[in-house]
């Protein structure tokens, strides 16, 4: 730019002072030091500018990072919270299932086999009791016929030898008596003998049953100790489900804590949230009011300039 004169001036980046009011302070001054004091408030007015523009950065960095930071533990906390309750579902449904179960078991157990085996004891032994009643009858009764076949066989010995003793007339009226007695004696001689034999068999058979039902009750009694000790195992199984089901409890208990503490962290990372946006928009609004000040600033310095160059 050419001025009056021939003289070429540069024109100055300076920009002159400007009080709170808004009003120049350089006027009233002399020209040369009017220009050196607007040059250093200029520079310390951008010097102040750039470094609120960067801490003005700074700042809305962070806070975006600290936005992102709480944007992702709310999104945590609503997956852990989700898990949590799902899991609680779980745990309930489980112990639901178990308390089921072990009702059921023992309910079958207590109702069902007890009364079973109960019944097949009781009615083996009646027909225990039946045999061995049987069985006395029939040694009994064996007894018996075993005396008869003595006494039987000591009358034939003397039936032999007592016509013997008898005079010469009367042996043939006693052979005929003795042959008819002894007919008798020898039928009931050969019915004893079967009954005997039929005794025996039955004896036998008495026998057979006998062993067949001790087995059935050693069976019986092993069924019984096996059952004992399956209730021992449920018992066993029922404590210990009792201590998972605590355990799970427990837990629960503290998965609870945990998602109050959680709670009580995300209300406390609202409350920051939004204390960061406020200041956020007080940040914006200190910074559109920085910007308009810029903004007037530069325009007074171009009038300044332009009334530099016209003087």
């Amino acid at each position: 730019m050419e001025i009056k004169g021939g003289e070429q001036r540069r024109p100055c980046n300076v920009s002159p002072a400007w009080n709170s009011s808004g009003e120049s302070v350089t006027e009233g001054l002399p020209n040369g030091e009017n220009s050196s004091t607007s040059s250093r408030e200029q520079e310390r007015e951008i010097s102040l500018h750039a470094t609120s523009s960067k801490e003005w950065a700074m700042r809305k960095a962070r806070l975006e990072k600290e936005k992102k930071e709480l944007e992702l533990g709310l999104k945590k906390s609503k997956y852990e919270k989700k898990r949590i309750m799902k899991k609680l579902r779980n745990l309930e449904e489980q112990h639901l299932t178990q308390q089921m179960e072990a009702l059921k078991m023992s309910k079958e157990i207590e109702n069902g086999k007890k009364l079973e085996s109960n019944m097949e004891i009781t009615h083996l032994k009646g027909q225990l009791e039946e045999e061995l009643s049987k069985f006395k009858a029939t040694r009994k009764i064996v007894i018996e016929i075993k005396e008869e076949i003595i006494h039987l066989q000591r009358a034939l010995e003397e039936s032999k030898i007592y016509p013997i003793y008898v005079e010469n007339a009367e042996e043939n009226e006693v052979d005929d008596d003795l042959k008819a007695e002894n007919e008798v004696l020898k039928e009931k001689l050969i019915l004893r003998d079967v009954e005997l034999k039929q005794t025996i068999e039955e004896l036998k058979v008495s026998k057979r049953d006998q062993e067949i039902l001790k087995c059935e009750v050693h069976s019986v009694q092993d069924s019984l100790f096996s059952l004992t000790h399956e209730m021992e195992d449920l018992k066993v199984e029922m404590e210990s489900k009792n201590e998972e089901t605590n355990q799970m409890c427990f837990k629960l208990q503290d998965s609870l804590e945990e998602l109050y503490v959680v709670k009580e962290k995300l209300s406390k990372v609202m409350e920051d949230r939004d204390v960061m946006h406020k200041k956020v928009k007080q940040y914006g609004e200190k910074n559109n009011v920085l910007n308009h000040r810029m903004g007037s600033l530069m325009t007074m310095v171009l009038d300044l300039e332009e009334d530099l160059l016209i003087k």
